[in-house]
């Protein structure tokens, strides 16, 4: 490694480049391999927990496929894949012991009797007996690992709260409890009531561990866990936000569109996706031409792509190179098929596309956040290493958080980089992997925001903001600290950042009669704190606009003539002119709209302040005698955000209610069903209930 020729050669690259770009290499397929992994893992974990449930409903004479006591498979797949993090998350922490969270380099107890890495030892260990194959050593383990991290070991607090097995490794390890909404149980109803048979976490912990080395040339070999990067972890699993679970209501068969060539595409293991209905078009764009020539070359229909189902009655009505087969273990190929009540985990249909879910690549991620706060860094407003701290960064489509997690790297580099420049000293070398990781801490848990449409990636998000930041801390006694997880309650939503309502006014000039332009034909004025609301201007989501239930689809008009007909007048009386009393009126309700914006935001001041863990970071100022910090637990900071900002008790119309209620009533107009046209408010109706909403009283 060390020898000339291996550091400077003299033609082509050095050693150490080419080890380099091989490692990353490695890693991506190691990323690619994951995804089909974990589609896998959710199916596995989903179907087994299907067949119970089942068994259960049946048991206890409730209905498993209608009525009120049927499964929602929307439901099951999200605690799948929520029992699919915590793998993912036990995969990654024990893997890197340089961040001070499990002690899996420190003590054997816990490496051999309580860790993940225990049970990959036994991931190829044949299961010989009925009794080895559908016993619960797996699942025993694992849920207590769970609890371990959920609870804690070695602290006072927690060590009464575990069970009497652990009684005898008292005092050979201490775990800090990790206070998180993934490792809580409350948040898999159906999966705690079900017990996992050794085959099934065999299955997924190999799915997870291996490689899955086919293809030509390839072997199959051990995921290193510790050569991910959260990038690549945030990959693999943002391909599987498009996918959803369904059960099959009957035998289902898969067939795919046929490729160019007319080729019969055979599949292994790894095959084509899509959704449950099987009557889509099945045009060529659906299967890109790419995957197909892959798939016919090397006989692998790809699971993570779309895929058709059709039922038994209908697979006569398609060629034989549009079905869809598998190799048996006998390398024999049978037609791909799914038996009723399976559960099913595939990419649907368009939803891809629908949701955009497609992972931006590292290089391109650290690019752009690297000249987006090239400027910013060397601006007036960053003078110090300290201003860093105050700059909040915003995603409005998180995805996996690559965007937000690279932000928060590079600020954290920065933030160290100059705190040492204008201190004129270092961080010890032993401390900075640890230094960094509390900067980064900080700007997790107080600095970033973002919204996604999709509810899973708001979790995913939290997910992998926790694996970039996290780090364990001791006491003086060397027993560790609970360890700090960012809590997002105000900073990360589920919700549509494109379609909404924004702080910006229209002049009381541009309403009136004759107005050259009216309102509706420039854009509004944003409102900013060193440009505030003037006492004339209308908050521009208290006004109509000849967009809202605009429809210009021919067919739609062709089926609802008379819903056109009313809609077309309802806009022409919606939009017209203000009166001057008019105007005078949504005046006061946009006083009335400020006053409680303001409210609002001092509400929100003082819950985050109420929410925010004291964290501090290097130099470490020194605290005043007696000063604590106290750290809120999450359910604590949940009954804060339940309590005040997000309160649903229909007797308190908070500011914040009332506001958003507002703007969804606006929002909605534009996007009012064309059937229900005759519901259409007036604009004099709709003022009113505005003003009752914003002014009033209301429950």
């Amino acid at each position: 490694l060390l020898h000339k020729d291996c550091l400077a050669p003299g033609v082509g690259t050095s050693l150490l480049e080419t080890l380099d770009e091989n490692a990353h290499k490695h890693a991506f397929g190691v990323s690619e391999d994951l995804k089909h992994a974990l589609r896998k893992a959710i199916e596995l974990l989903g179907d087994e927990a299907a067949v119970q449930l089942r068994q259960k409903a049946a048991d206890a004479k409730k209905g498993f496929f209608s009525g009120k006591d049927q499964l929602d498979p929307a439901d099951l797949s999200l605690e799948c894949l929520r029992m699919v993090y915590r793998l993912l998350f036990m995969f990654y922490i024990e893997a890197r012991p340089e961040l001070g969270y499990v002690p899996i380099a420190k003590s054997e107890v816990y490496l051999k009797g309580y860790s993940l890495e225990s049970l990959r030892e036994l991931e190829l260990q044949p299961l010989t007996s009925p009794q080895a194959r559908d016993g619960f050593f797996f699942d025993a383990t694992l849920r207590r690992l769970f609890r371990l991290v959920a609870q804690g070991y070695g602290l006072e607090a927690t060590t009464q709260q575990l069970s009497g097995s652990l009684a005898g490794a008292k005092d050979t390890f201490a775990l800090a409890p990790l206070d998180s909404r993934l490792f809580d149980d409350a948040t898999l109803p159906m999966l705690s009531r079900v017990r996992f048979p050794n085959h099934v976490w065999q299955k997924i912990i190999c799915l997870m561990s291996l490689s899955r080395g086919q293809g030509r040339g390839r072997r199959s070999g051990r995921v290193s866990y510790q050569l991910l990067s959260i990038n690549q972890l945030g990959a693999v699993y943002e391909a599987l936000l498009s996918y959803r679970g369904f059960f099959a209501a009957e035998d289902l068969y898969e067939v795919k569109p046929a490729s160019k060539k007319g080729r019969a595409v055979a599949a292994d293991d790894e095959g084509d996706e899509d959704e449950p209905e099987g009557d889509e078009d099945l045009d060529e764009e659906d299967a890109p031409s790419t995957r197909r020539g892959r798939a016919g070359q090397n006989g692998d229909a790809d699971k993570l792509e779309n895929a058709w189902f059709v039922p038994a009655g209908r697979l006569q009505e398609f060629k034989e190179e549009e079905r869809v087969y598998d190799i048996d273990e006998n390398g024999h190929r049978k037609l791909r098929k799914h038996e009723k009540g399976r559960f099913i985990y595939r990419l649907a249909g368009r939803d891809r596309q629908k949701s955009a879910s497609y992972y931006t690549p590292q290089v391109l991620t650290r690019c752009l956040v690297k000249y987006a706060l090239k400027e910013l860094l060397n601006s007036e407003r960053v003078r110090k290493a300290d201003d860093i701290l105050t700059l909040t960064v915003c995603e409005p489509a998180m995805g996996s958080a690559a965007f937000l997690n690279e932000a928060v790297n590079q600020l954290a580099d920065a933030y160290l980089e100059r705190k040492q420049q204008e201190l004129g000293r270092r961080v010890p070398h032993e401390d900075y992997a640890q230094e960094l990781q509390k900067v980064r801490m900080v700007l997790a848990d107080r600095n970033v925001f973002g919204v996604d449409l999709n509810p899973v990636a708001v979790e995913l998000v939290e997910v992998s903001i926790w694996l970039n930041a996290i780090y364990g801390e001791t006491d003086g006694d060397g027993r560790p600290l609970p360890a700090r997880v960012p809590w997002f309650g105000y900073q990360l939503f589920a919700g549509n950042s494109l379609i909404g309502a924004r702080r910006q006014v229209y002049p009381a000039t541009s309403l009136t009669r004759g107005a050259k332009p009216a309102w509706h034909e420039e854009p509004p004025r944003r409102v900013t704190a060193a440009d505030p609301r003037r006492p004339d201007e209308i908050w521009h989501f208290l006004l109509p606009d000849p967009g809202m239930a605009a429809y210009a689809d021919k067919e739609a008009k062709k089926l609802y003539p008379t819903h056109f007909a009313r809609l077309k007048a309802w806009r022409r009386a919606f939009k017209a002119p203000l009166a001057a009393h008019e105007i005078a009126r949504l005046q006061q309700l946009s006083a009335r709209a400020e006053e409680l914006w303001e409210e609002h935001t001092r509400a929100l001041a003082r819950d985050r302040g109420r929410t925010e863990d004291g964290l501090d970071v290097w130099p470490h100022a020194r605290k005043a005698q007696g000063e604590v910090h106290p750290v809120l637990s999450r359910a604590q900071k949940e009954a804060v955000r339940r309590q005040g900002l997000m309160n649903e008790d229909g007797d308190l119309a908070t500011p914040f209610r009332r506001l958003k209620l507002v703007m969804d009533y606006w929002c909605a107009l534009w996007f009012w069903p064309i059937a229900a046209s005759a519901e259409l408010p007036s604009r004099e109706a709709w003022w009113l209930e505005v003003g009752a909403i914003l002014e009033g009283n209301i429950v």
